[in-house]
């Protein structure tokens, strides 16, 4: 079993800010937009060597405000801010709209499990798919890493989808954590 730390929390007025228990290298962390709850591992601190899960702590509930640090593996210290959570009705309007509200599509390929997503097989590759592209059985979408390990993520009929469509819209970027049963490509609806 992983060892867990839970967050610290610091009050600013309508904004809560989570920071870093301890010092050494941030990764795994969740986009601007998230919904964060009690409980919820948000990110992993390496340390010397060691993987320890970051938690939420208890009574901290809101959105992530701010953008994830542009390292994978982020050097952070003791109490560096590493979210900034405003209330759950504080939601801005565009692109994280638009991602919950596909979140709720009944026409959406989903994530299998949770990892980082690639949307392309190398930084200097064209990605899988882009919106317009026909979607049939078998297509490759994007590479989902889990420990080093990658896997294609396929566009199947299941699940309510037809057996082709056409993506409307990416719902993630390049190299983003997604959690199991996230929304990550919508299909056009009446396609």
């Amino acid at each position: 079993m992983a060892k867990r730390l839970e967050l610290l929390v610091h009050r600013d007025g309508a904004a809560v800010h989570l920071a870093c228990p301890a010092v050494g290298r941030f990764t795994c962390s969740f986009d601007k937009g998230r919904v964060l709850t009690p409980g919820t591992v948000v990110g992993v601190l390496e340390t010397l060597g060691q993987a320890t899960e970051l938690v939420v702590p208890a009574a901290v509930t809101g959105r992530v405000a701010n953008a994830r640090p542009e390292l994978v593996h982020a050097p952070v210290g003791f109490k560096t801010v590493l979210y900034e959570l405003t209330a759950l009705g504080d939601v801005e309007a565009g692109a994280d709209d638009a991602t919950a509200t596909a979140s709720n599509s009944a026409l959406a390929v989903r994530a299998p499990y949770s990892g980082r997503i690639w949307l392309r097989p190398s930084p200097d590759a064209a990605p899988f798919v882009q919106p317009g592209d026909e979607l049939t059985a078998g297509t490759t979408l994007a590479l989902i890493e889990v420990m080093k390990t990658f896997t294609h993520l396929h566009y199947e009929a299941k699940d309510g989808l037809p057996p082709a469509g056409r993506l409307a819209r990416v719902l993630v970027t390049d190299g983003a954590e997604i959690a199991d049963d996230d929304a990550l490509f919508e299909l056009a609806t009446g396609s």
